[in-house]
């Protein structure tokens, strides 16, 4: 009885140990829903109302500040082959509006 009731007890803080580094890992790096509805917007913004085809495009990075409140802390990078930045993050609480930033190539 005591060596069941020993296991009992291990798998319980297992458990919990488990729920714990989970639950960190997505308050760490943000649930992959909200990274997913500003890349949805993004990749909208670039297809739609900028034209840029997938090969102009570098790179895209999702960002996830240490500071703010949601949903402000997400911010999404792409970049460009020609060395232009652009630098996305939500502009109002519900989520409609972005606020683009352009860092254009100073080299060319």
């Amino acid at each position: 009885m005591k060596k069941s009731g020993l296991l009992a007890i291990v798998f319980f803080f297992l458990f919990i140990g488990t729920l714990i580094y989970f639950n960190y890992q997505n308050y760490k790096f943000g649930s992959r829903e909200d990274r997913e509805e500003l890349l949805v917007a993004v990749m909208f913004d670039i297809i739609e109302n900028r034209s840029i085809s997938e090969e102009e495009v570098k790179e895209i990075e999702v960002f996830r500040s240490q500071a703010g409140v949601y949903p402000f802390f997400y911010n999404v990078q792409v970049t460009l082959n020609n060395g232009d930045r652009i630098l996305y993050a939500w502009s109002n609480k519900e989520k409609s509006n972005l606020n683009i930033t352009d860092y254009p190539n100073k080299n060319q």
